[in-house]
Formats: C-alpha cells, sequence, structure tokens
C-alpha cells in the first residue's frame, strides 16, 4: 500500500492551535483552513520515509532535525509519521540534504542493502525527485514560519 506525504507551511505561531487540532482529530481541517499545502507531491510517501533512512548513513535522519518532541506528539496523537520544521530546523536539513552524496551508487546500494533488488532507473529518479521536493518545501520555511511534512 503506498503512503500519502504532505507538506505544509504554516505561521509558526499557530503551533500550539495546530496541536489542539490534532488531539480533537480535527488536523486535516485546520491544515485546509490555516496553512499552505507546498506543490502536490506526486510520489509515494514511503519514498520519503527511504530518504530519511538513507540518510541515517550520513548520521542522521530528516526527522531527528525536525522538532522532534513535537513531531513525536504530533504523530501519536494522529497515528501517522509527522515532522515540524522550524526555519532553524528546516535550514539544517537542507544543509544534510544538500552536502549528502546522493549518487546513483549510492542509491542503488542503500535499495539492496534493504533487500531490494530490482532497482531501476524509474526508482533512482523517483527518490531523487523527492529529495528535491523536501529541499523546495524546506526553503519555503521562513524564520515567521514552521513546516509540517505529514506521511500515512
Amino acid at each position: 500500500m503506498s503512503q500519502i506525504a504532505s507538506f505544509f507551511v504554516l505561521p509558526a505561531h499557530e503551533v500550539e492551535d495546530l496541536i489542539s487540532a490534532a488531539a480533537a482529530d480535527s488536523l486535516w481541517d485546520f491544515l485546509s483552513a490555516r496553512a499552505q499545502e507546498s506543490e502536490e507531491f506526486f510520489g509515494s510517501g514511503s519514498l520519503l520515509l527511504d530518504l530519511d533512512l538513507f540518510l541515517m548513513d550520513a548520521h542522521t535522519m530528516l526527522f531527528n532535525l525536525s522538532a522532534k518532541e513535537l513531531s513525536d506528539r504530533l504523530s501519536k496523537m494522529h497515528g501517522s509519521y509527522k515532522a515540524l520544521f522550524d526555519h532553524r530546523a528546516a535550514r539544517r536539513a537542507i544543509t544534510v540534504l544538500t552536502e549528502t552524496d546522493w549518487d546513483e551508487v549510492a542509491i542503488r546500494r542503500f535499495y539492496e542493502g534493504e533487500g531490494r533488488m530490482e532497482v531501476d532507473e524509474e526508482l533512482i529518479g523517483a527518490f531523487k525527485l523527492a529529495r528535491d521536493h523536501a529541499l523546495r518545501w524546506m526553503h519555503e520555511v521562513d524564520e515567521r514560519g514552521v513546516g509540517l511534512l505529514s506521511i500515512g
């Protein structure tokens, strides 16, 4: 089953309301009314989870760069992966994403290490598009905003 990934940006002062909406099971209503959804991501959310595992080889993970406590809280309340990035966390993630080696050999080695024997150009291309999408979205998170990545 494919997972859906959604990228949102909202004002930083709305974070407590975001948490309250998640607790009241009205997260999607809140996001549609008060957050701006980034460009639609047409890939599978599992690509973003793969991206996170790939980064683990660089001794970090995207989710660990997020506001960990709030991200974990949102994930538990809503029952899916959530990562909340303030401006500083987004900048750290941008640095990690741009400084990591994304060559085809490294990506192929990652997937083969995960037990995926058929790694074709389409998968490698989709993986790089997921990285590029995450980078564009993180650049949207300014000093007054936060970014929310939802995978589920």
